[in-house]
């Protein structure tokens, strides 16, 4: 079995869900027209990424996710978006699955806020993975900053989905950690990483998109550029990829997995240590363990059809 997906590396208009959904719509047209199956927008890409913004919060019946469904039903395409959520005590970094059909199949809430910029003192995590399948190929979700937790995606190989998608705002002055954390997740789990980064200047930080698909064998499948829009085939006007049905490979015990991937999870951050930024790093660490332990213990899973 094999899927087309599109990738729209979309540049926000700023806290303005209003005008970012209407340039969304171009976006997803363009991707029905190739006959993708899936197109996936970045991290909170109604509003751009902020980690202390409560501006725009709503529930499943807002704006963005009631716009999302009607343009997915129009264009007989699933769409995977992120958003703001309402919730108590907090709000919840939330990515959404919406099928061809117009329904939400699939809801995640970001386990791992942004500690680093404070996200965690803004945003409730979220405590389930969330499983859902398009076109008979199970979707794993995480959101940007989950991307340097390895359990996260041990156990949704180990629950045999076919890739995880990650919308993301990652900034351009760590696009080195991106592909290499994107490829590293991808041949851990022997599962495809599906990365979708935005582009463009916000009030808090530049990004230079750089969305990828990584294999499970860590090749880079599809890599787009630094600019804004969808590319296709090497043409730059749609960013295309397909995804084949492949079994992940999951490999026993779990306990000296997590234990091994801190090494090699983290790789890509030994230069930072010789340079004295070592603040990122500890946190990583540290709210990695517990996080490793949970999932032992079991994890719950949310949702998916």
């Amino acid at each position: 079995m094999t899927m087309k997906i599109c990738i729209a590396q979309m540049e926000v208009v700023w806290e303005d869900p209003g005008a970012t959904l209407n340039r969304a719509r171009s976006y997803i047209q363009q991707a029905a027209e190739t006959g993708a199956s899936l197109v996936c927008f970045p991290e909170q890409f109604a509003t751009g990424w902020d980690p202390s913004s409560h501006t725009f919060v709503q529930g499943m019946e807002g704006e963005i996710v009631t716009t999302l469904r009607t343009l997915a039903r129009k264009s007989g395409i699933a769409i995977l978006g992120s958003l703001r959520e309402q919730y108590k005590p907090l709000p919840r970094n939330t990515a959404i699955a919406v099928d061809s059909r117009g329904e939400v199949i699939a809801r995640y809430a970001k386990c791992h806020p942004f500690t680093p910029g404070g996200e965690e003192r803004h945003y409730c995590p979220g405590n389930e993975i969330t499983i859902f399948r398009i076109d008979d190929l199970a979707f794993g979700l995480g959101i940007c900053y989950d991307l340097r937790f390895p359990p996260l995606f041990r156990a949704y190989a180990r629950r045999g989905v076919h890739a995880v998608i990650i919308p993301a705002a990652w900034p351009a002055s760590r696009l080195r950690h991106w592909e290499i954390l994107i490829r590293a997740r991808a041949v851990d789990n022997r599962l495809y990483i599906i990365g979708v980064n935005t582009t463009g200047a916000t009030p808090v930080d530049t990004y230079r998109g750089d969305s990828i698909i990584a294999a499970p064998d860590g090749r880079i499948a599809i890599n787009g550029s630094g600019n804004p829009g969808m590319a296709s085939g090497g043409t730059g006007d749609v960013l295309t990829g397909v995804v084949t049905a492949l079994v992940a490979q999951c490999y026993e015990p779990f306990a000296a997995c997590c234990l091994g991937v801190f090494c090699h999870g983290f790789a890509a951050d030994l230069a930072a240590v010789e340079k004295g930024e070592i603040g990122l790093i500890a946190t990583d660490v540290q709210e990695m363990l517990p996080y490793a332990f949970k999932l032992l213990a079991g994890t719950k899973i949310n949702g998916g059809r």
